[in-house]
């Protein structure tokens, strides 16, 4: 019965976590260039400026790094594991995704968003 469960465990639950975090990622790097690209915007603003230069040092490691997430995800799995990766992790962030939008929505509670 044990063998059972880490079965069923290993074979679904992992590969979903696994894609949730690829698409957790996916979000964050989508949600750095949104606001990177706003901010470079309003760069002319003397206000700004001193923000934008730490946050123009912090992109490009920050590129770096997804990129070479992504790169090593599809290496470390084969096409065929990597795309049910793909297709459970979705699954997973369907329902975690509005979740975790629902819970930092509010602006009173979270100040950095």
């Amino acid at each position: 019965m044990i063998k059972l469960i880490w079965s069923l465990f290993t074979q679904h639950a992992i590969p979903s976590l696994l894609g949730l975090m690829y698409y957790f990622l996916l979000m964050v790097f989508l949600l750095f260039i949104y606001h990177y690209i706003s901010y470079s915007m309003r760069r002319k603003d003397p206000s700004y400026q001193e923000l934008f230069e730490k946050l123009d040092g912090f992109a490009r490691p920050a590129i770096l790094m997804f990129i070479m997430f992504l790169i090593f995800t599809y290496v470390a799995q084969n096409i065929e594991g990597f795309d049910q990766v793909l297709i459970k992790g979705g699954i997973l962030s369907c329902v975690t995704i509005p979740l975790v939008y629902i819970y930092y929505s509010d602006p009173h509670r979270f100040l950095f968003l």
